[in-house]
């Protein structure tokens, strides 16, 4: 190699006089800058190299380091983070993360629909929806905060209640990881919401059916029993037991 031009076209090819114009216009930066360029090796494999310079006494010297896996890496960093997203929206939950010393909450646009936000981006501290809590659960979660911002608490599970401002209740269920720095002083708070109110009607719902079908084959004094084919299990009550003689 006799001269930087010839330097720039073994490396980068075609794109070899852009890279050069790059190189002039940071040169002399003293390593504060860095340039990252694709460099073809022989093989053909393109690779993603970053280069600094510096001017000393004796001569320039260049420091070159190879970012290829580190691009790779945040490439599928970047697509696992679209796919989670995706699965967020699709199944409507809500994420959030709270910086405890800035008290910087924020929130994925999820959130702002389960708590019933028309606008997005209003919330960006705690108390900013503390007003949409259930008035009977405010206390209860101010309690559970203030515990795990005081004890070595790692995850934290709850479920509450928000009280929208058309009067709508929703039950809501949350799950959240704490991260701590070395001193064990809690840094942030990372979590997950969504809305329960369809699941816990439904569980109620079926608990008072259930209630109601016992009630009335114990009034009619009946021998009732229930047979899994699939398991092969046979669940008798109380009269059918009776009745057999069991």
């Amino acid at each position: 190699i006799k001269d930087i031009d010839e330097w720039f076209k073994i490396l980068y090819k075609k794109d070899a006089e852009t890279v050069k114009n790059t190189y002039l216009g940071n040169r002399g930066n003293n390593f504060e800058s860095e340039v990252i360029v694709d460099v073809v090796t022989k093989s053909g494999q393109i690779r993603k190299i970053a280069f600094k310079d510096k001017i000393t006494p004796i001569g320039e010297i260049w420091g070159l380091k190879d970012k290829t896996e580190l691009y790779k890496a945040r490439e599928e960093k970047d697509g696992i983070s679209q796919e989670f997203n995706q699965l967020l929206d699709f199944s409507k939950i809500g994420l959030w993360e709270w910086v405890i010393e800035d008290d910087k909450l924020t929130w994925n646009n999820n959130m702002y629909e389960i708590y019933g936000f028309e606008e997005v981006g209003v919330v960006s501290k705690y108390d900013d929806y503390k007003d949409s809590l259930h008035p009977d659960d405010i206390e209860a979660m101010t309690d559970d905060l203030n515990y795990v911002l005081n004890n070595s608490i790692e995850e934290f599970n709850n479920s509450f209640r928000v009280a929208l401002k058309d009067g709508t209740i929703k039950k809501i269920k949350a799950v959240a990881k704490a991260y701590r720095d070395e001193e064990g002083k809690l840094v942030k708070m990372i979590g997950l919401n969504w809305d329960v109110t369809e699941e816990e009607a439904l569980n109620s719902q079926k608990d008072k059916i259930e209630k109601d079908y016992k009630f009335i084959l114990d009034s009619l004094n009946m021998g009732v029993w229930d047979w899994d084919i699939n398991s092969d299990k046979l669940i008798l009550n109380d009269k059918m037991n009776e009745i057999l003689g069991f």
